[in-house]
């Protein structure tokens, strides 16, 4: 018997039995919907934060915190002698509030050299207007989310105007500063504990002048990425007790460990969906067997070998694996696309704008229908050895 026979007898098969086929098929379908939707869109994520943290910081950087209070400008000074050591960049976040006409709008103030910012930050860089010149107390850059308004009605301060900012000194109190906006930045969106697009920008003469050498943390340059986590560890031996130190590569560690559980639970539920599929082929077709029990033991008598029928039943199996390998991917693209279209359009806000991209290949989705028609397969020879076991004589008597 021909492979074109096989499959003509499995198709004819499963049009007898339609509503049951269907219920099947549905079945496979779910597996491989499941699977490539979930990790199209884990991916997806993955990638997004991935190129986010590489295009917002410098592979270079090292992040530096104080465990306690403030990073003095003498523990400044003996990280910059560090082996491996570009520059260290200290820095003042400040808390404060704009005056609007509709009330305070909550801000930090980004105190910095400017000569520094867009070599810490790569993506930091005036859309219009520039950075404000060293050593300046009345000029700033803003967030933009500052110049742009991220909901109707929002106050906006773009170059050319005045910024008035309530500022909380180191007792507590507050002390009203008027800026001239001399800039407006890129979105740069926020990651690391600072929301860059809703801080203004200000040179570290202004923060000197509030709090002296006290500083809220620095950002240590390497000399190259290839001995950021050497440099790491060398500042974390000398300084740990006083300093928290972060790499880029902690950051997308951390990033990683944080998607792992979405990981675990995909696994979890891709292979839930496996064994249902599995068992729903053989429940089917060890119904098919008992319902064909004359229609086996006439193709017997009419010369059909054991293998021939097991074959006939195998087709069936594998050709419903895969139809529903083939919708269940098909689904499962177009899920994982939706899922993302929404992520999309529900983060935003503090985070910046998200825009997510299903990390889909030709590959992944071969594998997983592969997988899914080799199981269907696999679970078709259960009934199909049954079937081989009938015996034609009896099977021209059967009645269901």
């Amino acid at each position: 018997m021909r492979s074109t026979d096989l499959l003509f007898l499995a198709l004819n098969s499963l049009k007898e039995k339609k509503a049951r086929s269907i219920l099947t098929i549905l079945g496979i379908v779910i597996g491989p919907l499941i699977v490539i939707a979930m990790a199209g869109t884990i991916a997806g994520f993955s990638a997004y934060f991935t190129n986010l943290i590489l295009q917002t910081y410098s592979p270079n950087d090292i992040f530096l915190s104080p465990k306690s209070g403030t990073l003095s400008s003498y523990l400044i000074y003996q990280i910059q002698q560090v082996p491996g050591v570009q520059v260290v960049v200290p820095y003042y976040l400040i808390p404060a509030t704009i005056q609007t006409p509709k009330g305070p709008m909550p801000t930090s103030i980004f105190s910095m050299n400017p000569n520094y910012v867009s070599v810490v930050l790569p993506s930091a860089k005036p859309y219009i207007g520039t950075m404000p010149p060293p050593n300046s107390y009345t000029e700033t850059a803003v967030g933009y989310y500052i110049a742009n308004p991220q909901y109707p009605g929002q106050p906006t301060f773009k170059p050319g105007r005045l910024l008035t900012v309530n500022v909380v000194m180191p007792n507590g109190q507050t002390k009203t500063y008027t800026f001239y906006v001399v800039g407006a930045l890129n979105e740069i969106s926020s990651f690391g504990g600072a929301d860059f697009d809703k801080a203004i920008y200000v040179s570290d003469a202004f923060g000197r002048s509030i709090y002296g050498d006290q500083y809220s943390g620095a950002i240590v340059v390497a000399k190259s990425p290839s001995v950021v986590n050497s440099t790491a560890t060398i500042i974390k031996e000398k300084f740990g007790n006083y300093v928290q130190v972060q790499t880029i590569q902690q950051f997308l560690t951390f990033l990683n460990q944080s998607l792992a559980s979405f990981q675990l639970l995909l696994v979890i539920a891709g292979s839930s969906s496996f064994v249902v599929a599995f068992i729903a082929v053989v429940t089917t077709m060890l119904t098919s067997v008992v319902e064909r029990t004359r229609e086996i033991g006439l193709l017997v008598s009419l010369g059909f070998t054991k293998r021939q029928i097991m074959g006939i039943f195998v087709v069936e199996a594998a050709v419903m694996g895969v139809i529903g390998s083939l919708i269940g991917s098909a689904l499962g693209v177009a899920g994982s696309y939706a899922i993302s279209s929404l992520a999309s359009a529900i983060f935003r806000g503090p985070f910046g704008r998200i825009e997510i991209t299903p990390q889909i290949t030709l590959e992944q989705i071969a594998e997983v229908d592969l997988t899914m028609i080799a199981l269907t397969t696999i679970a078709g020879l259960i009934p199909a050895y049954r079937a081989t076991k009938i015996e034609p004589a009896k099977a021209l008597r059967y009645e269901v």
